[in-house]
Protein backbone atom coordinates (compact mmCIF):
# COMPACT_ATOMS: atom_id res chain seq x y z
CA UNK A 1 0.00 0.00 0.00
CA UNK A 2 2.88 2.38 1.05
CA UNK A 3 4.63 1.64 -2.51
CA UNK A 4 1.82 2.02 -4.36
CA UNK A 5 1.38 5.70 -2.59
CA UNK A 6 4.46 6.65 -3.26
CA UNK A 7 4.09 5.14 -6.83
CA UNK A 8 1.62 7.89 -7.36
CA UNK A 9 3.18 11.01 -5.65
CA UNK A 10 6.59 10.11 -7.93
CA UNK A 11 4.15 10.49 -10.79
CA UNK A 12 2.05 13.30 -9.73
CA UNK A 13 5.68 14.87 -9.13
CA UNK A 14 7.00 13.63 -12.09
CA UNK A 15 4.19 14.95 -13.87
CA UNK A 16 3.75 18.28 -12.73
CA UNK A 17 7.94 18.51 -13.68
CA UNK A 18 7.44 17.45 -17.25
CA UNK A 19 4.16 19.91 -17.48
CA UNK A 20 6.48 23.07 -15.74
CA UNK A 21 9.33 22.65 -18.40
CA UNK A 22 6.84 21.97 -21.52
CA UNK A 23 5.28 24.58 -20.21
CA UNK A 24 8.14 26.68 -19.93
CA UNK A 25 9.71 25.77 -23.00
CA UNK A 26 6.83 26.87 -24.98
CA UNK A 27 7.03 30.02 -23.24
CA UNK A 28 10.20 30.65 -24.43
CA UNK A 29 10.46 29.33 -28.21
CA UNK A 30 6.38 30.53 -29.60
CA UNK A 31 6.19 33.99 -28.21
CA UNK A 32 5.30 35.01 -31.90
CA UNK A 33 2.59 33.17 -30.47
CA UNK A 34 1.07 34.87 -27.06
CA UNK A 35 3.68 38.06 -26.61
CA UNK A 36 2.14 41.35 -27.34
CA UNK A 37 2.87 43.29 -30.83
CA UNK A 38 5.91 44.86 -30.02
CA UNK A 39 7.62 41.69 -29.50
CA UNK A 40 7.14 41.48 -33.58
CA UNK A 41 8.66 44.87 -33.69
CA UNK A 42 11.80 44.08 -31.30
CA UNK A 43 12.62 40.78 -33.04
CA UNK A 44 12.76 42.78 -36.53
CA UNK A 45 14.84 45.68 -35.07
CA UNK A 46 17.26 42.60 -33.97
CA UNK A 47 17.12 40.83 -37.15
CA UNK A 48 18.55 44.21 -38.86
CA UNK A 49 20.66 44.84 -36.31
CA UNK A 50 22.71 41.52 -36.52
CA UNK A 51 22.02 41.26 -40.89
CA UNK A 52 24.32 42.21 -43.67
CA UNK A 53 23.06 45.48 -45.35
CA UNK A 54 24.34 47.30 -48.23
CA UNK A 55 24.96 50.99 -49.12
CA UNK A 56 22.80 52.34 -45.57
CA UNK A 57 23.43 56.01 -45.77
CA UNK A 58 21.31 56.87 -42.88
CA UNK A 59 19.58 55.12 -39.87
CA UNK A 60 16.42 55.97 -37.88
CA UNK A 61 17.11 55.37 -34.27
CA UNK A 62 14.82 56.29 -31.57
CA UNK A 63 10.87 55.51 -29.94
CA UNK A 64 7.56 55.09 -30.85
CA UNK A 65 6.57 58.62 -31.71
CA UNK A 66 9.30 58.34 -34.51
CA UNK A 67 8.07 54.83 -35.96
CA UNK A 68 5.19 56.10 -36.06
CA UNK A 69 6.35 59.03 -38.33
CA UNK A 70 9.22 58.00 -40.68
CA UNK A 71 8.96 55.78 -43.50
CA UNK A 72 12.36 55.11 -45.07
CA UNK A 73 13.70 55.87 -48.12
CA UNK A 74 16.32 54.06 -50.49
CA UNK A 75 19.54 53.82 -48.15
CA UNK A 76 17.58 54.20 -45.18
CA UNK A 77 17.01 51.73 -42.44
CA UNK A 78 14.57 52.09 -39.33
CA UNK A 79 15.87 50.88 -36.49
CA UNK A 80 13.37 52.63 -33.74
CA UNK A 81 11.53 50.69 -31.06
CA UNK A 82 8.24 51.40 -28.91
CA UNK A 83 9.43 52.78 -25.90
CA UNK A 84 13.37 52.82 -26.59
CA UNK A 85 15.54 54.85 -24.87
CA UNK A 86 19.28 55.63 -25.64
CA UNK A 87 20.01 52.86 -23.38
CA UNK A 88 18.80 50.15 -26.50
CA UNK A 89 20.14 53.23 -28.67
CA UNK A 90 23.60 52.34 -28.01
CA UNK A 91 23.88 48.67 -28.22
CA UNK A 92 21.68 48.88 -31.34
CA UNK A 93 24.28 51.18 -33.20
CA UNK A 94 26.96 49.14 -31.46
CA UNK A 95 25.96 45.71 -32.63
CA UNK A 96 24.93 46.99 -36.56
CA UNK A 97 28.14 48.66 -36.63
CA UNK A 98 29.68 45.25 -36.20
CA UNK A 99 28.07 43.70 -39.29
CA UNK A 100 27.91 46.27 -41.36
CA UNK A 101 29.66 49.42 -42.60
CA UNK A 102 28.96 52.96 -40.88
CA UNK A 103 26.87 54.75 -42.47
CA UNK A 104 26.73 58.96 -42.82
CA UNK A 105 24.36 59.86 -40.67
CA UNK A 106 21.79 58.92 -37.45
CA UNK A 107 18.37 60.65 -37.64
CA UNK A 108 17.84 60.57 -34.08
CA UNK A 109 14.59 61.20 -31.89
CA UNK A 110 13.13 60.20 -28.29
CA UNK A 111 10.28 61.28 -26.71
CA UNK A 112 10.97 63.98 -23.03
CA UNK A 113 9.16 60.89 -21.69
CA UNK A 114 11.98 58.75 -23.16
CA UNK A 115 14.76 60.86 -21.69
CA UNK A 116 13.26 61.18 -18.19
CA UNK A 117 12.69 57.73 -17.23
CA UNK A 118 13.38 54.04 -18.80
CA UNK A 119 9.91 52.55 -18.22
CA UNK A 120 9.51 49.13 -17.86
CA UNK A 121 13.66 49.08 -19.48
CA UNK A 122 14.67 45.46 -17.67
CA UNK A 123 11.09 43.84 -18.21
CA UNK A 124 11.31 44.69 -22.07
CA UNK A 125 14.81 43.57 -22.26
CA UNK A 126 14.60 40.66 -20.31
CA UNK A 127 11.18 39.68 -22.22
CA UNK A 128 11.94 40.84 -25.38
CA UNK A 129 14.97 38.60 -25.31
CA UNK A 130 16.57 42.08 -26.50
CA UNK A 131 19.95 42.28 -24.99
CA UNK A 132 22.26 39.67 -23.76
CA UNK A 133 22.68 39.12 -19.62
CA UNK A 134 25.80 40.63 -19.67
CA UNK A 135 24.28 43.83 -21.25
CA UNK A 136 21.98 44.04 -18.49
CA UNK A 137 24.31 43.36 -16.21
CA UNK A 138 26.02 46.30 -17.10
CA UNK A 139 23.39 48.85 -17.59
CA UNK A 140 22.23 47.74 -13.95
CA UNK A 141 25.86 48.05 -12.73
CA UNK A 142 25.84 51.67 -13.90
CA UNK A 143 22.45 52.82 -12.98
CA UNK A 144 23.11 51.57 -9.57
CA UNK A 145 26.53 53.72 -9.32
CA UNK A 146 24.89 56.52 -10.47
CA UNK A 147 22.27 56.05 -7.87
CA UNK A 148 19.45 55.42 -10.13
CA UNK A 149 16.77 52.95 -11.05
CA UNK A 150 18.09 49.10 -10.72
CA UNK A 151 17.23 45.55 -10.70
CA UNK A 152 17.92 43.28 -7.37
CA UNK A 153 20.72 40.75 -8.54
CA UNK A 154 17.78 37.92 -8.92
CA UNK A 155 15.42 39.88 -11.12
CA UNK A 156 16.70 38.67 -13.94
CA UNK A 157 15.72 35.28 -13.09
CA UNK A 158 12.26 35.76 -11.07
CA UNK A 159 11.52 37.40 -14.65
CA UNK A 160 12.54 34.97 -17.13
CA UNK A 161 12.46 31.31 -15.48
CA UNK A 162 9.07 31.67 -12.79
CA UNK A 163 5.65 30.31 -14.87
CA UNK A 164 3.63 32.65 -13.30
CA UNK A 165 5.93 35.68 -15.77
CA UNK A 166 3.93 34.29 -18.75
CA UNK A 167 0.47 32.71 -17.83
CA UNK A 168 -1.57 36.03 -18.05
CA UNK A 169 0.60 36.81 -21.23
CA UNK A 170 -0.90 33.19 -22.58
CA UNK A 171 -4.33 33.83 -21.26
CA UNK A 172 -4.50 37.17 -23.03
CA UNK A 173 -3.33 36.14 -26.32
CA UNK A 174 -5.63 33.09 -26.17
CA UNK A 175 -8.37 35.65 -25.14
CA UNK A 176 -7.54 38.08 -28.36
CA UNK A 177 -6.16 36.08 -30.62
CA UNK A 178 -3.03 37.68 -30.57
CA UNK A 179 -1.24 35.28 -33.01
CA UNK A 180 -3.25 37.11 -35.69
CA UNK A 181 -2.35 40.23 -34.20
CA UNK A 182 1.84 39.62 -34.44
CA UNK A 183 1.47 38.15 -37.79
CA UNK A 184 -0.20 41.42 -38.85
CA UNK A 185 1.94 43.51 -37.37
CA UNK A 186 5.20 41.38 -38.55
CA UNK A 187 3.63 41.68 -42.35
CA UNK A 188 2.81 45.91 -41.48
CA UNK A 189 6.76 46.07 -40.49
CA UNK A 190 8.06 44.41 -43.50
CA UNK A 191 5.84 45.55 -46.26
CA UNK A 192 6.91 49.58 -44.88
CA UNK A 193 10.06 49.33 -43.82
CA UNK A 194 9.64 49.40 -39.97
CA UNK A 195 6.67 52.38 -40.05
CA UNK A 196 4.37 51.30 -38.08
CA UNK A 197 1.62 53.68 -36.87
CA UNK A 198 -0.02 53.19 -33.30
CA UNK A 199 -2.41 55.28 -33.00
CA UNK A 200 -5.25 55.50 -35.73
CA UNK A 201 -8.04 58.00 -34.55
CA UNK A 202 -8.64 61.04 -36.42
CA UNK A 203 -7.27 63.18 -33.58
CA UNK A 204 -6.64 62.72 -30.07
CA UNK A 205 -7.52 65.77 -27.00
CA UNK A 206 -6.14 62.89 -24.05
CA UNK A 207 -2.71 64.28 -22.30
CA UNK A 208 0.33 62.17 -23.25
CA UNK A 209 2.95 60.57 -20.61
CA UNK A 210 5.20 64.03 -20.30
CA UNK A 211 1.69 65.35 -18.91
CA UNK A 212 2.51 63.23 -15.57
CA UNK A 213 6.42 63.34 -14.70
CA UNK A 214 7.01 67.04 -15.63
CA UNK A 215 8.89 67.58 -12.34
CA UNK A 216 10.83 64.17 -12.61
CA UNK A 217 14.56 64.98 -13.20
CA UNK A 218 16.14 63.75 -16.10
CA UNK A 219 17.66 59.97 -16.12
CA UNK A 220 21.15 59.84 -15.14
CA UNK A 221 21.73 56.46 -16.65
CA UNK A 222 19.66 57.46 -20.39
CA UNK A 223 22.04 60.16 -20.26
CA UNK A 224 25.01 58.10 -19.72
CA UNK A 225 24.17 55.70 -22.31
CA UNK A 226 23.14 58.80 -24.37
CA UNK A 227 26.13 60.46 -24.59
CA UNK A 228 27.89 56.93 -25.24
CA UNK A 229 25.81 57.27 -28.10
CA UNK A 230 27.22 60.11 -29.28
CA UNK A 231 30.53 59.36 -28.83
CA UNK A 232 30.65 56.12 -30.79
CA UNK A 233 29.30 58.15 -33.72
CA UNK A 234 31.92 60.65 -33.31
CA UNK A 235 34.25 58.04 -33.17
CA UNK A 236 33.00 56.65 -36.45
CA UNK A 237 32.55 59.84 -38.31
CA UNK A 238 28.68 59.81 -38.16
CA UNK A 239 26.59 62.86 -38.27
CA UNK A 240 23.86 63.08 -35.52
CA UNK A 241 20.50 64.57 -36.50
CA UNK A 242 18.44 65.37 -33.84
CA UNK A 243 14.55 65.24 -34.36
CA UNK A 244 11.71 66.16 -31.39
CA UNK A 245 8.39 65.04 -32.71
CA UNK A 246 5.48 67.14 -31.73
CA UNK A 247 2.79 66.78 -29.23
CA UNK A 248 -0.56 67.42 -28.87
CA UNK A 249 -1.68 70.96 -27.75
CA UNK A 250 -4.10 69.47 -25.17
CA UNK A 251 -1.19 68.18 -23.54
CA UNK A 252 0.88 71.46 -23.93
CA UNK A 253 -1.52 73.35 -22.47
CA UNK A 254 -0.88 71.13 -19.08
CA UNK A 255 2.87 71.59 -19.59
CA UNK A 256 4.90 74.57 -18.13
CA UNK A 257 7.53 76.67 -19.57
CA UNK A 258 9.71 75.38 -17.39
CA UNK A 259 9.32 71.99 -18.67
CA UNK A 260 10.10 73.32 -22.53
CA UNK A 261 13.45 75.68 -21.54
CA UNK A 262 14.65 72.34 -19.26
CA UNK A 263 14.24 70.03 -22.53
CA UNK A 264 15.65 72.62 -24.43
CA UNK A 265 18.70 73.05 -22.21
CA UNK A 266 19.39 68.73 -21.48
CA UNK A 267 19.52 68.43 -25.51
CA UNK A 268 22.54 71.34 -25.29
CA UNK A 269 24.56 69.03 -23.40
CA UNK A 270 25.55 66.66 -26.70
CA UNK A 271 27.22 67.16 -29.56
CA UNK A 272 24.83 66.79 -32.27
CA UNK A 273 22.87 68.27 -34.60
CA UNK A 274 19.28 69.35 -33.46
CA UNK A 275 16.90 70.07 -36.38
CA UNK A 276 13.74 71.42 -34.49
CA UNK A 277 12.60 72.29 -30.89
CA UNK A 278 9.35 70.95 -28.85
CA UNK A 279 6.55 72.00 -30.55
CA UNK A 280 3.06 71.69 -30.06
CA UNK A 281 0.75 70.52 -32.86
CA UNK A 282 -3.30 70.82 -33.23
CA UNK A 283 -5.17 67.84 -31.77
CA UNK A 284 -6.64 66.57 -35.10
CA UNK A 285 -3.35 64.97 -36.40
CA UNK A 286 -2.70 63.01 -33.71
CA UNK A 287 -3.85 59.34 -33.15
CA UNK A 288 -3.41 58.62 -29.73
CA UNK A 289 -2.19 61.34 -26.89
CA UNK A 290 1.85 60.44 -27.52
CA UNK A 291 1.55 59.51 -31.46
CA UNK A 292 1.40 61.52 -34.79
CA UNK A 293 -1.47 59.95 -37.66
CA UNK A 294 -3.07 62.62 -39.64
CA UNK A 295 0.28 64.68 -39.31
CA UNK A 296 2.96 61.81 -39.37
CA UNK A 297 2.90 62.85 -43.63
CA UNK A 298 3.66 66.37 -42.43
CA UNK A 299 6.34 65.51 -40.24
CA UNK A 300 8.17 63.30 -42.86
CA UNK A 301 8.00 66.19 -45.41
CA UNK A 302 9.31 68.48 -42.23
CA UNK A 303 12.02 66.11 -41.50
CA UNK A 304 13.39 65.74 -44.84
CA UNK A 305 13.23 69.34 -45.78
CA UNK A 306 14.98 69.82 -42.28
CA UNK A 307 17.77 66.91 -43.36
CA UNK A 308 17.78 68.60 -47.09
CA UNK A 309 18.82 72.01 -45.44
CA UNK A 310 21.60 69.96 -43.54
CA UNK A 311 23.27 68.81 -46.29
CA UNK A 312 23.39 71.50 -48.11
CA UNK A 313 24.81 73.58 -45.46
Amino acid sequence: MIHKTLSYISSFFLGSIVLILSFLLFSFYQKDLYEQSHWILYQDVSQKIHSKHQNIDRLIIGDSRIKAIYKCKKNELNLSLPNQTAIESYFILKGYLKSNQKPKSILLSFAPYHLIRNLSFYDRMISFEFLLKHQLDQVNAQAHKLQDDHLDPYHYYKSKYLPNMYLHKIKRAYQYKQWIKNQEAKDYIKRYQGFYPFGKSSGNSERNDETTIQKIPYSKTIEHYLQKLVTLAKEHHIRIDYYTAPINISSCQVLSKEFFKKHHQYLQKFEFHRLNSLECWPDRLFGDPSHLFLGAEKAQLEISNYLDHTIRK
